[in-house]
Parts: C-alpha cells; structure tokens; sequence
C-alpha cells in the first residue's frame, strides 16, 4: 500500500509542478488530466471492495474522470476551437456529452435502487 501512497504523492507533485514543463497553451487541459488520472486512482482504491452499491457508484465517477481524461488530452494532441458557452468534449464529439453521462447515471441508479431491493 506504500508504493501506492508514494505513486499518487508523485501524480500530485507532477501535476503541481510538472506543469511548468508543458507550453502554456496546454496547462489547463494537461491539468485537468492529469487530476483526472489521480481522482480515478483516489476512487480505485478507496472505493474497492466496498460492495456492489459503492461499486457502481464509483464507476460511475472513473467514467466522469475517464472522459475529462480522455477530451483533454484529445485538446492537446488535437486542438480544436471551442466556442464560447460550448463545452469541450460536446465539441469535440458533435453532441452533448452529458447525454452519454444520463445514461451511464440511469445504469448507476437501476443498479443501487435493484441492489436496494434486494436488502
């Protein structure tokens, strides 16, 4: 559990100071993913083994972070305008990403509500 405190302490350290390293054109989504990578592994760990409800709940979450993950660093390898009030991934997609994100939701709240039928 020790080389896991030690590899989120060094994703912070990075994130914190590693941005100087990236051209400032690419700081704010270079940030973004890289908080989205150590949220998804702060949700891993503490999430695991939690049961079933706890379980859905956080995937839910690493599918947020994985998107955020995935449209940032989509913005850096190929950057696209944005327009103003529009939001990045539903640019880059041609559709409303929380459309995608309902979904995933309804998955998560049938899978607590039948999980809370049970008990």
């Amino acid at each position: 559990m020790k080389w896991l405190a030690v590899a989120l302490l060094l994703l912070g350290v990075l994130r914190h100071l590693g941005i100087d390293l990236v051209p400032i054109e690419q700081q704010a989504d270079t940030w973004n993913a890289v908080g989205a990578l150590a949220m998804t592994a702060l949700l891993i760990v503490l999430g695991s083994g939690k049961g079933p409800v706890v379980g859905a709940v956080v995937g839910w979450w690493v599918y947020e972070e994985g998107l955020v993950w995935l449209c940032s660093e989509l913005q850096v390898i190929d950057w696209r305008p944005v327009a103003e009030g529009e939001q990045q991934c539903s640019a880059r997609f041609g559709s409303h990403a929380v459309h995608i994100s309902f979904v995933a939701l309804g998955f998560v709240l049938s899978r607590v509500t039948r999980n809370d039928a049970r008990q």
